[in-house]
C-alpha cells in the first residue's frame, strides 16, 4: 500500500505543474475549464482510490478540493509572476505531501500526528485567505451584488472551517459547539463589513481578516480543550500579534 501512495503522490504532483502553468499562462476559456476538470478529476479519483475506506476520507476530501479551488481562485486574481510561480511550487508540494500524509491513523504516535494536523490547519488557513480575498475582489468586480450576501457566506464558511480545525484536536459534541460556531460566524460577518470599509486592495483585506479570524478560532480552541487557556503563556503571544498587526496595518501596507 505504501508504494502505491508514493507512486500516486508523485504522479499527482507531476500533473499539477503543467495544469497550473496552463491555467496561469494560457487563460483561454476552453483550455482553462478543461484543465480544471482534468486536474481536479484525476486527483479526486486517485484520492478516492487510496483512502475511500478511511474514517476521515470525506472531510479530508473536502480539504483537498477546497485547496485546489483556492489556488484556482488566487490564480484569477494575482498578476505578479513571482507569486504565480510560488503558487505552482506550493500547490505541487501540497498535492504530493497531502496524498501521503493526509490520513491520520488511530495507532499513530502523537509526534506523528502533530505535523499532519498542523499541515491540515495551515491548508485551512490558506483556504480562508483565498476565500476572504475572493469575497473582497467579487465585491469590487461585481458592485451590483449586495455585499451582505458575501458577508453571510464569509460567516458561514468561517464557522465551518473553525469546526473542522477544532475537531482535529479533540472530540467535539456538535450540540455544545454550536454556540461557538454561531459566535464565530457573527464575529467574522461583522469584521468583514468593517474591514471592507478600509481603502486597501483585496489581497491586503483578505490577509487582515484571515489574521483576525485565525486568532479568534485559536483561542476558542484553547478554551474548548480540557486544559483551557494558559493565559500566562498566551498573553505574550496575543500581545505580540496585536503589535505585529498594527505594524502591518500602518507601516507595511503602505509599501505593498
Amino acid at each position: 500500500m505504501l508504494w502505491k501512495q508514493y507512486l500516486i503522490s508523485f504522479f499527482v504532483g507531476l500533473i499539477t505543474i503543467p495544469s497550473l502553468i496552463l491555467l496561469i499562462f494560457f487563460p483561454i476559456p476552453w483550455i482553462f475549464f478543461s484543465t480544471i476538470i482534468v486536474w481536479i478529476g484525476l486527483s479526486s479519483f486517485f484520492y478516492w482510490y487510496l483512502y475511500h475506506t478511511k474514517e476521515n476520507f470525506f472531510l479530508d476530501f473536502i480539504l483537498l478540493i477546497a485547496t485546489q479551488l483556492s489556488v484556482i481562485g488566487l490564480i484569477l486574481l494575482i498578476e505578479w509572476p513571482i507569486l504565480n510561480w510560488f503558487l505552482i511550487i506550493f500547490c505541487t508540494g501540497f498535492m504530493a505531501l497531502f496524498f501521503i500524509k493526509s490520513q491520520l491513523q488511530e495507532n499513530q504516535l502523537s509526534h506523528e500526528q502533530k505535523p499532519v494536523r498542523r499541515m491540515k490547519m495551515m491548508l485551512w488557513i490558506f483556504n480562508m485567505y483565498a476565500f476572504f480575498t475572493l469575497i473582497f475582489a467579487f465585491d469590487l468586480f461585481f458592485p451590483n451584488l449586495p455585499f451582505w450576501l458575501w458577508m453571510s457566506l464569509a460567516g458561514i464558511l468561517s464557522a465551518f472551517v473553525s469546526v473542522m480545525i477544532w475537531r482535529m484536536y479533540f472530540v467535539i459534541e456538535y450540540k455544545k459547539i454550536l454556540l461557538w460556531a454561531l459566535l464565530m460566524a457573527l464575529l467574522v460577518l461583522e469584521m468583514v463589513w468593517v474591514i471592507n470599509l478600509l481603502p486597501m486592495g483585496y489581497l491586503i483585506l483578505g490577509a487582515m481578516i484571515t489574521w483576525l479570524w485565525f486568532l479568534f478560532q485559536l483561542f476558542v480552541r484553547f478554551h474548548l480543550a480540557p486544559q483551557g487557556i494558559d493565559w500566562k503563556r498566551q498573553t505574550w503571544f496575543l500581545l505580540s500579534n496585536v503589535i505585529l498587526f498594527f505594524i502591518f496595518l500602518f507601516y507595511i501596507v503602505r509599501w505593498i
